[in-house]
């Protein structure tokens, strides 16, 4: 499984990256690899260029438009799976209404955290075992 994060705050990616590795020592042993883009048009060109399964990214990465070019990668990339982060809760039901299921709350406990990137990536890995075995 390759990941893709799209933040601009390094101390975050570093949280996050930590955070991937750990759960890929311990719970989801098929995650590959793990990038990181910092830039608007950078997200694009590495989507393109490196075919993510995930694209992890922070609610605030394009603005106020994610939640309007969030479907468009969708379309654009039918078989990766879009995870945003944010710390307003009030966002999910707004990404909700796009279509976006996987939302996270930032804002939450380490440990709140920590165990809802674990269901999350547990999902995937299940996802791509199944279409690798069908």
């Amino acid at each position: 499984m390759k990941i893709l994060i799209a933040e601009k705050s390094k101390d975050l990616v570093s949280a996050l990256m930590l955070i991937i590795s750990q759960i890929k020592s311990t719970e989801v042993e098929e995650i590959g690899s793990i990038l990181n883009v910092d830039k608007v048009d950078s997200l694009y060109k590495k989507l393109k260029s490196e075919n993510p399964d995930v694209l992890i990214i922070n609610g605030g990465f394009v603005n106020h438009n994610t939640r309007d070019i969030v479907p468009v990668f969708e379309e654009l990339y039918p078989e990766m799976t879009i995870l945003i982060l944010s710390t307003d809760p009030r966002l999910e039901e707004k990404y909700s209404e796009v279509g976006i299921e996987n939302f996270i709350l930032k804002g939450n406990s380490a440990k709140d955290f920590y165990d809802s990137m674990v269901r999350f990536l547990k999902k995937e890995q299940g996802k791509i075992l199944r279409d690798i075995t069908s």
